[in-house]
């Protein structure tokens, strides 16, 4: 269990870095990308409310890029977790 624990950690510090350091450029399809990993690894350590978050964020960056395709799979995401 504490293997699992650690790795959920690593790979959420590592998804949240990646947002992080893309919030510096206007790539907002991969920031979008990048939150929707969050967003899998947040569920995946049980945290919901931060999954939901990062979903909603994705999907208005998706929006905002006219992204259709993205926006849609994420709503879908978001969808299950509702």
């Amino acid at each position: 269990m504490f293997a699992v624990c650690e790795r959920s950690t690593k790979a959420s510090r590592l998804a949240r870095e990646a947002v992080e350091l893309n919030r510096r450029t206007d790539e907002l399809n991969y920031r979008a990308d990048f939150l929707v990993s969050l967003a899998e690894v947040a569920e995946l350590a049980g945290r919901r409310e931060e999954a939901v978050a990062s979903l909603d964020e994705a999907i208005d960056l998706y929006d905002r890029r006219e992204n259709l395709a993205g926006a849609a799979q994420a709503r879908n995401r978001l969808a299950e977790l509702r």
